[in-house]
């Protein structure tokens, strides 16, 4: 079973890099600046901006933060993989045996950690929050 689903999860996150790069989601030079602006506001990146106004460089900069405000980290976090990967494992499951948890060995949770090389416990804790910040309303 774990073999199956690594398989499944690889061949999935091939057909998303192909399809990146077959040219749905590429970037069209045309559209440049557009994806430059978007990534500077939504990914906090702003060297695609710079690289595409490399005249006014030395003037874009990221907003000031408010006082205790942090920037979404963006570091490698192989226990959030891990959470991710245990949500598609059981989309998975449901499309093709119409149920979401296994009632053996091995888990979701067991397969991701395995796959992630991360700790189970830390991987419960990561749904568990995730699942929160789902479920919580959003605050002005």
């Amino acid at each position: 079973m774990t073999q199956w689903v690594n398989h499944q999860l690889n061949m999935m996150d091939l057909e998303e890099l192909q399809r990146d790069l077959s040219g749905k989601n590429a970037i069209d030079p045309a559209n440049y600046l557009e994806w430059a602006i978007e990534q500077a506001d939504i990914e906090r990146d702003i060297r695609p901006l710079k690289d595409a106004l490399p005249y006014l460089a030395r003037f874009l900069r990221l907003p000031k933060k408010g006082h205790g405000k942090r920037l979404p980290s963006r570091q490698y976090n192989p226990t959030k993989r891990a959470a991710e990967d245990v949500r598609r494992i059981r989309a998975l499951w449901k499309q093709h045996y119409s149920k979401v948890k296994r009632t053996t060995e091995p888990s979701a949770e067991s397969i991701a950690a395995d796959r992630w090389d991360t700790n189970e416990e830390a991987l419960f804790n990561e749904l568990k929050k995730s699942h929160r910040r789902a479920k919580s309303p959003k605050r002005p």
